[in-house]
């Protein structure tokens, strides 16, 4: 998850404006490199209103929207799961045992609560952010983590690499 030094996916409006192409390419390689993505509704939109080059930077990686809506509609490349227990069910019957979570802050909540992530991924941009949403939230958990790795990307964005230990 990319976040504002005080840990802010975005500001009060939704927008992620203070975050670097870098962020994206990060984000990118390392949705590639699993193969599969699950982001929520809000977080497919606002990354829609990017333009499609963004999106078609993720063309081979299986792209699932996490959504109770019964009116979205999803270009070709993308499918919706209405839970974290169907977006698994349709993973494992794939075959797939792997999958990138990147917002928002809800199906964060969510895959995190359900006990369902491994690692977390922060990349700690330099800007600091009055109001906004954090990278968890409407679920209530405590998670411990182990630090395995801090590197300093471009634009001195920091990247922090956690273990979940439970």
């Amino acid at each position: 998850m990319a976040q504002s030094a005080n840990g802010l996916i975005c500001d009060k409006n939704g927008k992620e404006d203070f975050l670097s192409k870098e962020n994206w390419q990060i984000f990118v390689d390392k949705a590639k490199e699993i193969g599969c993505l699950i982001w929520g509704r809000t977080t497919y939109e606002a990354v829609s209103s990017w333009g499609s080059g963004y999106l078609k930077q993720l063309i081979g990686v299986r792209k699932i929207i996490l959504s109770r809506s019964k009116k979205l509609f999803l270009p070709m490349g993308f499918e919706q799961a209405m839970s974290v227990s169907e977006a698994v069910y349709n993973l494992e019957s794939a075959g797939i045992d792997k999958a990138l979570v990147s917002g928002g802050s809800q199906t964060n909540s969510a895959f995190t609560q359900a006990g369902l992530v491994d690692e977390l991924i922060l990349l700690v941009n330099p800007v600091l952010i009055g109001e906004g949403k954090g990278i968890f939230s409407g679920l209530d958990f405590e998670i411990g983590l182990k630090l395995e790795k801090i590197t300093t990307e471009k634009n001195e964005i920091i990247k922090m690499v956690y273990k979940v230990l439970n």
